[in-house]
């Protein structure tokens, strides 16, 4: 039986429509849509705040304890590890300086280096060379002689959030029983200074420390790479702690 062209051309014709319409229903479904990332980047910003810091122009004699209770507030939005930097006096290569002991008695000659204050915490209960200060989560992590001064760099073994403040590294100073070697009654004054900074650093994310334990050695660690960003800092000077920040000294908003 013969089959006719013209309904085989029809089953074609429906052939070819049906792959279209499969190909169709394979066709590429798309969509879109977006979202911005917006990142924004704490701030580290730390407060040295001393409520009885001495005024400038006190007097004060030998062997007085002086109060003077540092201690850092993290006025940022970012955790927080923090350092206290004290540079004590001491007794320069000239060797012009008479100590003596409580009862009045001359101690010698008093060696070069050896410092004209010490520290005091527990209410002034404990008295501490600033080399042997560990005291209320402070721990000492580096200590840099010069001709006539020490500074003595502690760690804080807590991470400090925002809004928290340290305890203080101590309560206050004894000064030295000391006097002047000289005749000469106008050079009887003296005048020491004891700086007092604070460092902070972020608490995450830092170079060479991976959260570890806030130890002496990773404190080390962590202050190599903080004091390495702020040397420029250093070399145009550090800013005042009663101006800079949030707080003043007292610990009053500005």
């Amino acid at each position: 039986m013969k089959k006719s062209r013209k309904g085989l051309n029809a089953v074609l014709g429906l052939s070819a429509l049906a792959v279209i319409l499969v190909g169709g229903a394979f066709a590429y479904l798309t969509d879109t849509e977006a979202t911005k990332n917006v990142f924004q980047v704490g701030n580290v910003i730390v407060d040295l705040v001393e409520m009885n810091k001495p005024a400038d122009d006190n007097v004060f004699v030998p062997n007085a304890e002086v109060p003077k209770a540092p201690c850092i507030v993290n006025s940022g939005n970012v955790d927080a590890i923090v350092f206290m930097e004290v540079t004590v006096p001491t007794i320069g290569p000239n060797n012009d300086y008479l100590l003596a002991n409580e009862d009045g008695i001359s101690a010698g000659d008093p060696v070069p280096g050896t410092p004209l204050f010490t520290a005091m915490y527990d209410g002034g209960s404990i008295e501490s060379s600033f080399s042997n200060l560990t005291h209320n989560n402070w721990i000492l992590i580096d200590e840099l002689e010069a001709a006539d001064a020490t500074t003595y760099i502690y760690g804080y073994t807590s991470i400090l959030g925002e809004g928290t403040k340290t305890l203080p590294l101590f309560d206050c100073v004894k000064v030295a029983n000391i006097v002047r070697n000289v005749n000469d009654e106008s050079e009887l004054m003296l005048e020491f200074k004891m700086p007092v900074r604070a460092w902070a650093i972020q608490a995450s994310y830092v170079g060479g420390y991976n959260g570890e334990l806030l130890d002496a050695k990773n404190l080390a660690i962590i202050f190599t790479v903080l004091s390495n960003q702020e040397a420029s800092n250093a070399q145009n000077g550090y800013p005042d702690a009663n101006v800079h920040g949030r707080l003043d000294l007292k610990g009053i908003v500005k």
